[in-house]
C-alpha cells in the first residue's frame, strides 16, 4: 500500500524525503501533535493508530493500551495534520528528465501534498503519470490534470507566452488553447 493511502485524514509531515513506505498492518503514531483543520487548537500528546493503511483511533497519549501487534513510534514534537492539496502546479516546469519529474512528484506526497492539479500540461504525460501514481507504481500525490490552455492571448507575468499558445493552438490533439470558438462542455 502506497504512502498516500496511509492516510486519509492525516499526513505525517516528519518522514525523510527518500523514506520507505511504512509497514502497513498496524503502527501507532505516539505522543503527535493533531490538528485536524476544523479550526480548533492543535492537540497536544495524542496517540494516532493506523491499521491497514485507515486510521482507526486517536486518543490521548497512555490514555489506552496499544494493540498488542502495534509497530510503535515515538513522534514527540512532531505534528500531524490533514493532506495537503496543491490545485494548480505546472508539471511541464519538470519535464527536462523523467527522473526530475519523478523526483519533484516523490517531494510533493512526503511533503505532505496528496493531491494535485496539474494545468495545461501534455495530456499524454500527465495521464500516463496520474495512471501510475493511482496504480501505486511511483510515489506521488494523486494527480488531476486539464490540457487545456487559458486561450489565445495568454501572457506570463514576464511579458512572454505569446509562443506556447501560438505553437499549439490546433496544432495537436493533446494540448488545446480556448478560443471563442471552443466546445467547453465537449
Amino acid at each position: 500500500m502506497s504512502v498516500r493511502r496511509l492516510s486519509l485524514i492525516a499526513v505525517l509531515l516528519t518522514l525523510p524525503l527518500h523514506a520507505q513506505p511504512p509497514d502497513p498492518a498496524v503502527m501507532a503514531l505516539d505522543n503527535v501533535t493533531v490538528i485536524d483543520g476544523t479550526g480548533t487548537a492543535p492537540r497536544l500528546g495524542m496517540t494516532l493508530v493506523i491499521r491497514d493503511g485507515r486510521i482507526v483511533d486517536l486518543y490521548p497519549t497512555g490514555e489506552r493500551e496499544l494493540p498488542p501487534d502495534v509497530k510503535l513510534h515515538d513522534l514527540s514534537g512532531k505534528t500531524v495534520i490533514p493532506g495537503l492539496i496543491e490545485s494548480h502546479t505546472h508539471l511541464q516546469d519538470f519535464y527536462e528528465s523523467r527522473e526530475r519529474l519523478l523526483s519533484e512528484l516523490e517531494r510533493m506526497l512526503y511533503s505532505g501534498v496528496l493531491a494535485i492539479r496539474e494545468m495545461a500540461g501534455d495530456a499524454r504525460v500527465s495521464g500516463e503519470l496520474a495512471r501510475s501514481a493511482r496504480l501505486g507504481r511511483i510515489a506521488s500525490p494523486d494527480i488531476y490534470y486539464s490540457a487545456i490552455l487559458m486561450g489565445p492571448h495568454f501572457r506570463r507575468m514576464d511579458g512572454t507566452g505569446d509562443s506556447i499558445t501560438q505553437a499549439t493552438s490546433g496544432e495537436v490533439s493533446w494540448i488545446q488553447t480556448i478560443t471563442p470558438e471552443t466546445d467547453l462542455p465537449l
